[in-house]
């Protein structure tokens, strides 16, 4: 099942800096995996390392699996 999600983000332009807004669907595990890796600063390792077991989301995190 795939959910709406709008994305806010920043793109440089030649004008200088402009907000953008994107709708995309994405399914459950991206919408996990996104908010896991914006509370780790982007930053793959530290989801692997994430000790927060108090987050309903600590079991379903992304990057558990040995690769």
């Amino acid at each position: 099942m795939a959910v709406e999600h709008t994305f806010k983000y920043l793109r440089s332009t030649s004008k200088g800096v402009e907000e953008r807004h994107e709708t995309r669907k994405i399914t459950r595990s991206t919408a996990i995996k996104f908010h896991c890796l914006d509370c780790a600063g982007g930053v793959t390792t530290e989801v692997k390392l994430c000790n927060i077991t108090t987050c309903p989301l600590w079991v379903f995190r992304p990057y558990q699996k040995n690769d």
